[in-house]
């Protein structure tokens, strides 16, 4: 663990990039180095495990640079993604819109209403992606959820008929059949991208 300003220094200076990224530094020491020496601004905001409280200040910093750094975290709160995609520095909100974590809400309006074609262009394609992969994954919980249930239906009419009786599983399959025409209904509301 890093205790000091001076460790903290020693450390962004070296070329141990791994333990950089890696070596916990408690807050105090970080606001202190922020205070001491401001030009560390951009390798403060480097650090990987920076605290929210930190992570607030940063993203509003006058240097684009240091902005962008903080761009590229995951995950930030809400607030900071959508202070950040605001941010007057395009390339600030062009790097946003790649981040993983972006709420889709904020990542749709950058893609509907950013006034730059090099922030919109990527927003619009990551939204679509990652709109797809949602309702793709919604889908197959939705298959999942309807298979099990007519497991369970199946295994409740064998349960009540008993081995002389007709097969749940015979009688399951007018259920099955409409789950076919529930998965081609949802298959069709997929949105369409363009």
């Amino acid at each position: 663990m890093i205790k000091s300003v001076d460790e903290f220094m020693e450390l962004s200076n070296s070329d141990d990039f791994h333990r950089f990224r890696t070596e916990e530094v408690p807050t105090d020491v970080l606001m202190d180095t922020l205070e001491q020496y401001p030009q560390m601004k951009l390798r403060v905001a480097q650090y990987r495990r920076l605290p929210n409280e930190l992570l607030r200040i940063l993203a509003q910093d006058p240097d684009p640079d240091v902005r962008l750094a903080i761009a590229q975290k995951y995950p930030l709160d809400d607030d900071i993604y959508l202070l950040l995609s605001k941010d007057p520095d395009e390339t600030v909100r062009h790097y946003l819109a790649f981040n993983k974590r972006i709420p889709l809400p904020i990542l749709k309006d950058m893609a509907e209403s950013d006034e730059s074609d090099f922030v919109r262009q990527p927003a619009r394609e990551k939204y679509q992606a990652r709109l797809r992969r949602e309702t793709e994954r919604r889908d197959k919980q939705e298959r999942k959820d309807r298979q099990l249930s007519i497991q369970k239906l199946a295994d409740d009419l064998d349960a009540m008929y008993g081995p002389a009786g007709p097969s749940g599983v015979d009688k399951a399959m007018a259920e099955l059949t409409r789950t076919v025409i529930l998965d081609n209904e949802a298959a069709n509301r997929a949105p369409k991208t363009s």
